[in-house]
């Protein structure tokens, strides 16, 4: 059996590194500053999966007991990488502020939530630096069940944020990699749920695997898929026509109209732009007849004339 988790464990590091790598190909394509910091919380993630396999190695198969050292030393840096996680996405939150007043308290929110489980992991890091120095106070004050409730309250709002916060001025594939996080982040919510169940009532056994890595796969493939689609997609040239967010305010353009602007200033055709969006060429004519009402034209041109006013 210790062989099969070990088995696992390294297959999640496996998919981790091609998902880092996926972010940091995304970086270079795009340019947009949002995989970059996406990447720091990958790698940071990917730093505590790797830290998990060495306690896990330690305890399973060399018989090492958590209360020993080394093992406390463990659990005090799991902590810290926890606090760092919940403070980078802090930052992260920046990067994808509000242009409207509408998700500017979602936002508010959701960086107060960051914050606080920060300051709990970075308080549980002293807590068990406490117990491994043999001071007083061997009890962990906060019950468990608030502790998952506050990490999926957390999660279910940066999830919420992700998928439903204008993202107008981003490339498509950067679109994609934040509404892919987003369902990540909302698939947490049952899945820590669960696993608070499995350990509170012993049903079932989850093992030292947790539900939560599924959490890190996804992401993992969403990184990946969305590295794909900036290779697919076409380098825009110097000087691309983009839709401002006072314009796309003035007009009541939707997100994804916003980013087919790009693409027809790139001479794309329908069929060109359905195949970069992942949608299809009737759709597309859709979005582009939307396009025509809401400005007031005729035609492409007419159209980035206006743009570009």
């Amino acid at each position: 059996m210790e062989h099969i988790t070990l088995a696992v464990y390294i297959l999640l590091l496996a998919g981790g590194a091609a998902g880092t790598a996926g972010l940091a190909v995304m970086k270079i394509r795009t340019g947009s500053a949002i995989p970059g910091k996406l990447l720091v919380i990958h790698l940071v993630f990917y730093g505590g999966l790797g830290l998990s396999l060495v306690y896990y190695y330690l305890n399973a198969v060399l018989g090492l007991a958590p209360a020993t050292p080394a093992m406390g030393i463990l659990a005090v840096v799991s902590s810290l990488i926890q606090a760092g996680l919940y403070l980078m996405a802090f930052i992260f939150l920046r990067e994808i502020a509000p242009g409207t007043q509408r998700f500017r308290i979602l936002y508010r929110i959701c960086r107060i939530f960051c914050l606080a489980l920060g300051a709990v992991s970075g308080f549980a890091a002293l807590f068990y630096g406490m117990v491994l120095l043999g001071l007083p106070w061997k009890t962990w004050p906060i019950p468990s069940a608030v502790t998952y409730s506050l990490v999926g309250l957390t999660m279910l709002l940066l999830g919420l944020y992700c998928i439903l916060t204008p993202l107008g001025k981003e490339v498509p594939a950067v679109v994609f990699l934040i509404r892919g996080w987003g369902i990540g982040f909302l698939l947490f919510v049952p899945l820590s749920a669960a696993e608070w169940a499995f350990k509170q009532y012993g049903t079932i056994a989850v093992g030292p695997l947790s539900l939560d890595y599924l959490f890190f796969c996804i992401c993992s493939g969403v990184s990946i898929a969305a590295a794909f689609r900036s290779l697919r997609a076409r380098p825009a040239p110097a000087g691309e026509i983009a839709v401002s967010d006072e314009a796309a305010r003035r007009f009541g353009f939707t997100v994804r109209e916003c980013s087919m602007v790009p693409m027809i200033a790139r001479g794309l055709s329908n069929k060109e732009i359905a195949a970069e969006l992942g949608i299809s060429p009737a759709t597309v004519r859709s979005h582009l007849y939307n396009l025509y009402q809401k400005a007031g034209v005729r035609s492409r041109i007419e159209l980035l004339n206006t743009l570009k006013e």
